[in-house]
């Protein structure tokens, strides 16, 4: 009568995926020795036995390795493509007696031979996706050690990684071949190898110094965060994502790991909502020389609040448009289309959104004269 081993998978296998699949099988002193041990994935369950007791079934895994020997335990493994919705293995012997060879073993005295006796543990099985490592980068002078805990094989250029270690000599990238006894190749990935002084050059900056305002759903997406460490007021940023909750200073330092900090941005992070009455923040002036003598040469804002938006214009006194500009440093220069205008008075109309010196948001618009002296 034979006996199997039966059991159902954590979850069912995926159509045409590649798998691996090993189990350990000892025979003991005094069993009789054989050659046939397979194992066999199946959709359903398997209840019903034959009346000879042979579940003669297609094996997925069959052992290669002639008779198994006893006093030792052997591996049996290999790998197969799955139909799709397997969950159950059952392992085994599915051919006859006729069909399989067997060997007695060495006599001991007292001890009579049995028909055969077996022990089998360790049944794993792998996906062969799961089986081949990421593409990763490692900075030249580190190394890599690969999972050898099974059959595993990894090759650079033809030539075998001892103990699957890889230690290489120079940056660049490398593609490196994993196979698995007894499948052969099972797919390839790359290791770059950078330098500081490479990847220091490589890094652009993406954002400098700014505020934000929260009401708008401000956020900021950190760009090739396999390469680059992103800190947020010192903590390693757990997600490619900033999207500041409170309002306040925010400091993101942009690190290559191992090597330096490559930037500092500072984003101040602000509640917009516009405040009362705006304070005395900006002294506008009233007259201006743009002779080029170093000394009041533009008219321009002066004070210590921090501009969120503006709209400047200038005019003349029949109104006519010299000078605009929505940019926070604004300077006018007392020209009007590349030409110097004349002395005399000009009216400015000035509207702006600050951060007051409180952190308040507040809007106002200013309107007045200034006079032109060269």
């Amino acid at each position: 009568m034979r006996e199997y081993l039966h059991g159902e998978l954590e979850e069912p296998l995926e159509l045409n995926n590649d798998y691996y699949l090993e189990f350990y099988v000892h025979l003991t002193n005094y069993s009789i020795l054989i050659d046939q041990y397979s194992a066999h994935l199946s959709q359903d369950p398997i209840t019903d036995i034959p009346p000879d007791g042979i579940l003669y079934l297609e094996p997925h895994v069959q052992n290669q390795k002639g008779i198994i020997p006893n006093q030792e335990w052997v591996r049996i493994s290999g790998c197969f493509s799955a139909a799709g919705g397997e969950r159950y293995v059952t392992l085994g012997n599915f051919v006859s007696n006729e069909e399989t060879d067997t060997l007695n073993p060495v006599p001991i005295p007292g001890i009579p031979i049995q028909r055969h006796y077996a022990l089998i543990d360790d049944v794993a099985l792998y996906s062969l996706s799961s089986l081949i490592p990421s593409d990763t980068a490692i900075l030249e002078g580190e190394s890599l050690a690969f999972n050898t805990s099974l059959p595993l094989s990894y090759r650079l250029n033809g030539e075998a990684l001892p103990g699957g270690q890889f230690a290489p000599d120079s940056a660049g990238l490398y593609t490196i071949e994993v196979a698995l006894e007894p499948c052969g190749p099972i797919g390839f990935f790359q290791v770059e190898v950078y330098t500081c002084e490479a990847l220091g050059k490589d890094y652009a900056p993406f954002l400098s110094d700014t505020s934000v305002c929260l009401d708008e759903g401000w956020q900021l997406l950190f760009p090739r965060t396999d390469t680059y460490n992103y800190r947020i007021n010192g903590q390693l940023a757990v997600e490619n994502v900033f999207a500041p909750a409170d309002t306040g200073y925010y400091e993101i330092l942009v690190e290559l790991p191992d090597c330096a900090i490559l930037d500092t941005i500072r984003i101040q992070a602000l509640d917009c909502t516009i405040s009362g009455e705006a304070p005395d923040c900006f002294f506008i002036p009233t007259a201006f020389s743009p002779n080029g003598d170093g000394r009041n040469d533009y008219f321009r804002l002066y004070g210590p609040c921090q501009i969120q938006a503006v709209e400047a214009r200038i005019f003349d006194r029949w109104g006519g448009l010299l000078f605009e500009s929505t940019d926070p440093g604004f300077r006018w220069d007392g020209t009007a289309g590349g030409k110097a205008v004349s002395n005399g008075l000009y009216v400015y109309a000035i509207r702006l959104v600050f951060v007051g010196e409180d952190k308040r948001v507040y809007e106002c618009e200013e309107q007045g004269e200034a006079l032109l002296l060269r």
